[in-house]
């Protein structure tokens, strides 16, 4: 399969993931399905998507799972190219690192790439 014909596969299908997650959660209150749906749809069919990684930290907070979301937010965060969102992932990924999980490292590594990306905030 020509490559941009596999990117167009892909794309597709982490779309129809998503809009599945959706349904799953939204409809039918399978939180945990849709869970699933999204991490595959970040983990293996577009791991270099940051709409991908994003949709799994955004349910995975809202399902109250913080360890996931965390990873789920490093991913998006190093996929971001703009400065100002990847400092405000950061600065989200910082809180809930030391509210939820006490993951001191995790918090200070966090701050810093915040810094990084914008070291006026």
């Amino acid at each position: 399969m020509p490559v941009k014909r596999l990117k167009k596969f892909l794309a597709k299908r982490r779309e129809l993931l998503e809009r599945r997650a959706e349904l799953l959660e939204h409809s039918l209150g399978r939180a945990d399905e849709a869970l699933a749906a999204l991490r595959l749809a970040a983990e293996e069919v577009a791991p270099s998507s940051e709409r991908a990684w994003a949709s799994l930290a955004a349910a995975a907070q809202r399902q109250r799972h913080p360890d996931l979301a965390a990873t789920a937010l490093e991913a998006q965060a190093r996929l971001t190219e703009d400065d100002e969102r990847r400092a405000a992932i950061a600065a989200t990924l910082a809180e809930l690192c030391d509210k939820e999980l006490g993951d001191r490292p995790r918090t200070i590594a966090a701050l810093e790439l915040q810094y990084d990306a914008d070291p006026t905030e």
